[in-house]
């Protein structure tokens, strides 16, 4: 399932992003002089790298050669969303703010940190144990 996930979904719709993006480049090439542009082509940078590492992963993960943890991936699983809200903010603000990113990096650090920091809970015991 996570290869037609990938393979079918989530890796043309990156292609036809990045070609989306490039062809909104060739029309208005004044976005190139704009510093939220590069801060958001940055974040851009990472959520392809991103994209490129759950491949990684998931072949990892068919072969079971995977040495990473469920709580890992429960975290991994959130920085899609970090670089989202960064981008969405730029592109609608038109607008850099260090001190803005700042936070929200730490925020999503500090929420990373709590779901790597989770302890096994205790199955219940049943009753007349």
């Amino acid at each position: 399932q996570e290869l037609k996930i990938y393979k079918y979904i989530g890796h043309p719709a990156m292609w036809i992003t990045i070609f989306s993006g490039i062809s909104m480049i060739y029309l208005n090439p004044l976005l190139l002089q704009m510093p939220w542009f590069h801060a958001k082509v940055l974040m851009l940078i990472f959520l392809i790298t991103y994209s490129f590492s759950l491949e990684y992963y998931r072949k990892q993960l068919a072969n079971g050669s995977c040495k990473r943890s469920g709580k890992f991936f429960r975290m991994y699983n959130e920085q899609p969303t970090l670089l989202a809200i960064l981008i969405v903010v730029y592109v609608i603000t038109k607008s850099f703010s260090l001190l803005f990113t700042i936070i929200i990096i730490l925020l999503f650090a500090f929420i990373s940190y709590m779901i790597m920091k989770q302890k096994k809970s205790k199955k219940p015991e049943k009753l007349g144990e």
